[in-house]
């Protein structure tokens, strides 16, 4: 990975390994596939290993409405990176609260109506 792409990648975390995130849930590797593939968590790969945005998690669990936004976000944004780096975006022009922040303060309604218009597809 170039430099370029290292700082943007670290521009979206701080992110968790995959073996914190299976200490702090107890769960296995294969729980987390799954929850990965039903848009429960979100897991970005790095080689050979699953790394997990640190904002997803708040007081041991997973952030109220994150799997609607996941979903909706999935139809155009494939790459689980993208949909990070959608999260990681400015809520407002003016602001430098993220849509994670937004997600995080108990707006999940406003994020999730976010993530239906951008992943519309356009004619």
């Amino acid at each position: 990975m170039n430099s370029e792409s290292q700082d943007y990648y670290d521009s979206l975390g701080p992110w968790a390994t995959e073996k914190a995130v299976m200490a702090a849930f107890g769960v296995t590797s294969r729980r987390l596939e799954n929850w990965r593939a039903e848009n429960r968590i979100l897991g970005v790969e790095f080689g050979q290993s699953y790394f997990y945005v640190v904002h997803q998690f708040e007081n041991g669990r997973i952030v109220d409405g994150l799997q609607a936004v996941l979903t909706a976000l999935s139809t155009t944004f494939t790459a689980p990176e993208s949909r990070a780096g959608w999260l990681s975006e400015k809520a407002y022009p003016d602001s430098p609260e993220t849509r994670w922040d937004v997600l995080r303060s108990g707006q999940s309604s406003r994020v999730l109506e976010w993530a239906q218009e951008d992943a519309r597809p356009t004619a």
